[in-house]
C-alpha cells in the first residue's frame, strides 16, 4: 500500500477588490481544517489568490503586473507556505507568473507543487490557453487569457512526490486528450488541476446546461485511460458577474468519483488514496507497452513507451525528527557491562541448546537496495523464533530460566542447569513460582512460553489498546492475563505493584531504580540474534544498522554487540521510533531519561513505549549516533514492500512493529537533508533486524490486504523457483 489522504480546497469568489491577505487568510481555514482531518495534500485552485482578472480588459502593464507574483512565495503569500509546512501538509497552487528573461517579460498560467517542508519541487505553466487576444463587444464577460498569458514554455512534467508520481494541469488543459495520455505516458499516478470554468459559454451558449458533464467527462475518462487519481479544485460561485462552476472533485484511477463538492463556496473535500491502485490499471487495462501501437497513430503520438522510472517505494516527504547523538563516544562495551562479551556468550549457549533452537534467516534484499539507491541492505527476519513469532523469545524465557534457576539454587543449596529445569526434574519447586509482567503482545508471549516450559505459574498484563489475537496468542501457553486500563507504562506499573503485594516475580525487559539484574538477563538473550547476524554477514560489514527503539532494550543488546564485534569499523546505528511515543529522542536529546505523555497509541504497537529503559539508556547513550522518528504510515507501506517482494526479492511477512528501520532508511535515503544527517549514499550497506512476524494475523491482513499464509507460500515458491533457476 502507498496510502495518501488527498485534499481539495475549493474557492468561492474572490472580488475584484479583495486584498490577497484576505484571501490567504481563506485559504489557511481551509489548510487548518485539512489537518484536523488528517489530510497530507491539498490542491488549491487555479488563480488562487486573485479574482478570474482576464475577464476585463486591461491595457497598461503597470495595472496587469498587479494581477501577477513576481516571487512565490512573496509578501503577502509566504504566510500559506509557513503555515503548510508547521501542519506538514503539502499542496498545489496556482497563480499568475511574471518573470523577466534576457531583458524580456513573460506572464504565465502557473501551477506548482510544494513539499511538506515548504520547498517548490515542481512547476508546471499552462499549455492549452483558452478564450481570445482582442477585446469582442456584447459579451457580458471577456476571456482575455490568450491576452495576457505566454503559452507555457515547460510542457508535461511529472514529479516523485508524496509517495507517488505527481503532474500537473490547468483548467483548459483536461479538455485535451494529450494532457492525460502525456502525463499516462510518463507514470503519473496523481494528476492536480486548477479551474476557473464560467457556466456561461458565450460563443456556445446552447452548451451551457453541459458544463458540469463537460467538465468530469474528459477527467474520468483520463483517469480511467492513464490510471492515475485526479484532484480538481474550483474558483466557484458569482464572481464578479460570472458564475463559475464548483464541482471541485477527485477521481480514482477506475474513473469513479470519490469525493465532490457540494458548495458553491470555500469547501474541503478529501479521499483516502492508495497509488498502488493505479497498477490495476497500468498493468492489465492499458498496458501501453503490452497493448499501444504507436505507428498507426503517429499524428498525435510519438513515444511508444512509458519514460518513468519506478514508482516511488513509498511517500518519503513526511515529517520525521532527528538528533544527533552528542554524547557518543568512540569507547568499547566496558568489561563489567551487563552486555560485555563473556555475559553474552553464556546466555547463547544457553539458548542453542534449548530443543527447537534454529538460527533465524538473514534476508539480502538486493530488490530493494537497487530501487533504495543503496548498496546492500539486510533483513534479519525474526518471524519464525521458536514459534513464537518474534525476538521476544530469546529474551523474556531466557531471563525466567535465568532467574528459576537462581531461585532454585538458593533454596536447594546446589547448582542447577538449565536443561534440568526444561525437563521438568524441579517442576515441584518452581510451581510454586510466579513471574508476571506487562506486555504490548510479543514480551508477555515469551515470559508465558518460558514458564511453560520451565513450569512456573505465569501472569501477564496488557493495556487497552492491545488485540485480543494478542491476548489470546499469550493464554495459549497456560498465562493468566489481565487487562489494565492506559497504556503501556501505566500497566508496567500495575504489574510491579500487584507483584510486590502478592510475591511475584516481574520479568520486565524495561528497567526502573531498583530493578535492572532481570533487564539485563532480558537483553542478553537479544543478543544472540545479533551474534547469529554478524556471523550470517560474514566478511560483509554494514555502513549502518537501524533498529526499531521500544524502551530500548533490543537496541541496546544489538548495539553492544556490534560496537563489539565491529570495533575495528564506522558503523553508524540509528534508533527508529514512532513519532508520539520518541522516548528515547527525547532522552538522548535532554541527555537523560525523559518521559514521554500523551496519546501514546501507535500502528507499531510493541513500540508504543512513553519511558526508556533505565538500563538501556545508560548503555544506549554512549554507543549510538542518531535517533530518529517515523510515521505509521510509512511502517504501513513498508509492510507492504517486504510483502510483495520489490525487484524480485523473496516476500517476507513482517508485523508493525518490525518494519520502523526500513521505514527510517527509505525515508532517510530520499530526503536529502536527513540523508546527509546520516551520511546515507549509494554506498550504504544497511542491516535491519525484523522483529516480529505477523503477531496478530487479523492485524497483519487488515493493513496488508493479504494473509501472512498468502504471503508466505508466495516466498516459499520464489525459493522454490530460485532454486530451479539454479
Amino acid at each position: 500500500m502507498r496510502p495518501l489522504r488527498l485534499g481539495v480546497a475549493q474557492l468561492g469568489p474572490i472580488a475584484h477588490d479583495e486584498d490577497r491577505d484576505s484571501v490567504v487568510d481563506r485559504q489557511l481555514y481551509l489548510l487548518h481544517r485539512a489537518a484536523n482531518a488528517g489530510v497530507e495534500f491539498v490542491v488549491f485552485p487555479e488563480l488562487a489568490f486573485t479574482t478570474f482578472f482576464p475577464r476585463f480588459l486591461i491595457d497598461k502593464d503597470t495595472e496587469l503586473d498587479t494581477w501577477f507574483e513576481k516571487e512565490m512565495p512573496g509578501k503577502e503569500t509566504r504566510r500559506l507556505f509557513e503555515h503548510a509546512q508547521k501542519l506538514g501538509i503539502g499542496f498545489s497552487i496556482g497563480f499568475a507568473e511574471r518573470i523577466e528573461q534576457a531583458g524580456q517579460v513573460h506572464r504565465y498560467n502557473t501551477s506548482i507543487l510544494v513539499s511538506p517542508q515548504g520547498r517548490i519541487v515542481g512547476r508546471y505553466r499552462k499549455v492549452h490557453l483558452p478564450g481570445h487576444t482582442e477585446y469582442e463587444s456584447g459579451r457580458p464577460f471577456q476571456h482575455l487569457e490568450k491576452r495576457y498569458f505566454d503559452t507555457g514554455d515547460i510542457g508535461f512534467e511529472v514529479w516523485p512526490f508524496m509517495g507517488a508520481r505527481v503532474g500537473m494541469c490547468i483548467c483548459n488543459d483536461r479538455r485535451w486528450p494529450e494532457t492525460w495520455r502525456v502525463l499516462g505516458l510518463k507514470g503519473a499516478e496523481l494528476v492536480t488541476l486548477g479551474y476557473n470554468t464560467p457556466v456561461h459559454y458565450p460563443p456556445v451558449p446552447q452548451h451551457d446546461h453541459l458544463q458540469s458533464f463537460h467538465h468530469l467527462l474528459p477527467m474520468q475518462a483520463g483517469a480511467y485511460q492513464n490510471g492515475t487519481y485526479i484532484a480538481a479544485a474550483a474558483k466557484a460561485g458569482d464572481e464578479e458577474g460570472s458564475v463559475l462552476l464548483g464541482h471541485s472533485c477527485i477521481i480514482a484511477p477506475t474513473g469513479e468519483l470519490i469525493a465532490m463538492s457540494h458548495t458553491q463556496g470555500d469547501e474541503l473535500i478529501f479521499a483516502d488514496c492508495d497509488f498502488d491502485r493505479c497498477q490495476d490499471i497500468k498493468q492489465h487495462l492499458f498496458n501501453f507497452t503490452l497493448h499501444r501501437q504507436p505507428q498507426h497513430y503517429t499524428l498525435i503520438a510519438t513515444t511508444p513507451t512509458p519514460e518513468a522510472p519506478p514508482a516511488p517505494l513509498l511517500n518519503t516527504d513526511v515529517p520525521c525528527r532527528h538528533t544527533g547523538n552528542a554524547y557518543r563516544s568512540p569507547q568499547p562495551v566496558p568489561a563489567d557491562s551487563p552486555l560485555a562479551a563473556d555475559a553474552c556468550a553464556v546466555a547463547r549457549a544457553h539458548i542453542t541448546a534449548w530443543p527447537g533452537y534454529a538460527e533465524t534467516p538473514l534476508h539480502s534484499l538486493s530488490g530493494l537496495a537497487r530501487r533504495a539507491g543503496l548498496a546492500a541492505l539486510w533483513y534479519k527476519d525474526e518471524a519464525d523464533r521458536f514459534g513464537l513469532g518474534s525476538f521476544k523469545s530469546l529474551g523474556g524465557a531466557y531471563a525466567v530460566a535465568v532467574n528459576l534457576r537462581q531461585q532454585l539454587e538458593h533454596t536447594l543449596g546446589h547448582e542447577i542447569g538449565i536443561d534440568e529445569l526444561a525437563n521438568g526434574r524441579y517442576r515441584e519447586h518452581t510451581g510454586k513460582i510466579t513471574v508476571t509482567c506487562a506486555t504490548d503482545g510479543n514480551h508477555g508471549r515469551s515470559v508465558a512460553w518460558g514458564a511453560q516450559r520451565f513450569g512456573c505459574a505465569c501472569i501477564i498484563y496488557i493495556h487497552g489498546e492491545v488485540s485480543e489475537g494478542r491476548a489470546a496468542a499469550i493464554r495459549q501457553y497456560g498465562a493468566k492475563v489481565l487487562r489494565v486500563d492506559g497504556n503501556y507504562d501505566e500497566s508496567v506499573r500495575q504489574a510491579a505493584q500487584d507483584a510486590k503485594e502478592f510475591n511475584r516475580v516481574v520479568v520486565s525487559d524495561t528497567s526502573y531504580p531498583g530493578y535492572l539484574d532481570i533487564p539485563a538477563d532480558v537483553m542478553r538473550g537479544y543478543t544472540v540474534l545479533a551474534d547469529e547476524a554478524l556471523d550470517q554477514l560474514g566478511t560483509d560489514v554494514p555502513t549502518h544498522v537501524f533498529l526499531q527503539g521500544g524502551v530500548g532494550g533490543f537496541a541496546a543488546a544489538v548495539t553492544a554487540r556490534v560496537r563489539d564485534r565491529l570495533a575495528d569499523h564506522a558503523v553508524r546505528i540509528v534508533i527508529v521510533e514512532p513519532e508520539n511515543a520518541a522516548c528515547i529522542l527525547d532522552s538522548i536529546a535532554a541527555g537523560r531519561p525523559i518521559a514521554v505523555t500523551g496519546d501514546l497509541e501507535t500502528v507499531m504497537a510493541g513500540l508504543s513505549c512513553g519511558e526508556v529503559s533505565l538500563l538501556a539508556f545508560d548503555l544506549l547513550k554512549p554507543l549510538i549516533d542518531d535517533v530518529m522518528t517515523v510515521p505509521d504510515s510509512a511502517a504501513i507501506a513498508c509492510m507492504g514492500l517486504l510483502a510483495g517482494g520489490v525487484g524480485g526479492d523473496t516476500p517476507v511477512v513482517a508485523g508493525e512493529s518490525a518494519v520502523g528501520g526500513l521505514a527510517g532508511v527509505l525515508i532517510g535515503r530520499e530526503q536529502p537533508a536527513l540523508a546527509a544527517a546520516l551520511a546515507l549514499d549509494d554506498a550504504s550497506r544497511v542491516l535491519l533486524i525484523g522483529t516480529e512476524g505477523a503477531t496478530d494475523p487479523q492485524i497483519y491482513r487488515h493493513l496488508v490486504g493479504q494473509s501472512p499464509e498468502a504471503i508466505n507460500q508466495r516466498a516459499r515458491e520464489s525459493v522454490r523457483q530460485a532454486s530451479s533457476v539454479s
